[in-house]
């Protein structure tokens, strides 16, 4: 049988940032603090990872954990390490994108994922520590900029990750029935539905049962506007505006599929008396086709 071990990754720090993995066995209790800038931390944790009697479990770990302690093991440097998760957060960037984006080798070790097998939906783990009753609910006491350069920073900071390792292990074990579901389930189509929602799981074996296979989407890198034949003005200011949009080719966010500002549109600009200043609102799949009407895929 295997052992479980909850994990937990924090980055802190601007001008020296320091990573910290935190990990908890569930059978044993046994817990593990590794520093990235320790001597052996890592290949402590790298080793463990390698290790096939161990199933991972996280909270939103594919996302974010993963990825960084993919990154951390290859010998990604704290720098390194502040800016991808920096990356993540700010452009929400789901673990595929951050693995390609940074270069980032995946990292096989069996893993669980709660966050879409958890029955809420955008739910963050305190949250979830507060409907569960857990005794502990902390808030992160740093900024996370602010610089850990002390002893006693440091122990904080294990003490509030070890905290939410704890919370993963109570939700892992709440969740007992639903994963062990999923197990018997994944057997019979040869899938992991350990780390999915229901309705994944059920896209999945309909894909499965249809032939449906994913394939990557093309995605342009750069896109242009062309204005609706229904849009009407004698205002010079608009005009401009629209000559403006129709003669910029966007940049597409490669995280999000988002269109990137251009540098004018930073600038408030006057319409009449008012001044208004420019940006993306309500950007959907139905406005994708409206900006890529003259897309090209370079």
């Amino acid at each position: 049988m295997k052992q479980h071990i909850v994990f937990d990754s924090e980055i802190l720090g601007l001008r020296k940032p320091v990573f910290l993995v935190c990990a908890k066995v569930v059978e044993t209790g046994e817990r593990f603090t590794f520093w990235h800038d320790k001597r052996g931390h890592t290949a402590k944790l790298e080793k463990m990872l390698a290790h096939p009697g161990f199933t991972w479990v996280s909270f939103n770990g594919n996302n974010f954990d993963a990825p960084m302690v993919a990154a951390a093991v290859q010998g990604y440097d704290e720098e390194d390490l502040k800016q991808i998760a920096t990356t993540i957060i700010h452009d929400e960037l789901r673990s595929w994108q951050t693995y390609r984006q940074f270069n980032i080798d995946f990292l096989d070790y069996d893993h669980i994922d709660l966050i879409e097998t958890a029955p809420g939906v955008m739910t963050s783990l305190k949250t979830y520590a507060g409907r569960m009753g857990f005794p502990t609910m902390q808030d992160m006491p740093f900024h996370h900029d602010e610089e850990i350069d002390t002893p006693a920073k440091r122990k904080i900071v294990e003490g509030y990750c070890h905290n939410d390792c704890d919370v993963t292990e109570t939700l892992f074990k709440k969740l007992a029935t639903e994963i062990e579901l999923r197990e018997v389930m994944g057997e019979e189509y040869n899938m992991d539905f350990r780390s999915k929602s229901d309705a994944q799981i059920a896209e999945a074996i309909l894909k499965s049962r249809c032939g449906i296979s994913n394939q990557d989407k093309q995605v342009p890198t750069y896109v242009e506007y062309l204005a609706p034949s229904f849009i009407k003005t004698r205002s010079k200011a608009l005009k401009d505006l629209i000559y403006a949009f129709e003669n910029e080719c966007f940049a597409i966010n490669r995280g999000n599929g988002s269109p990137v500002e251009a540098e004018w549109m930073k600038e408030p600009i006057q319409v009449a008396k008012a001044s208004t200043r420019l940006g993306w609102v309500g950007y959907t799949a139905s406005t994708t086709r409206r900006y890529t009407s003259k897309h090209r895929t370079a």
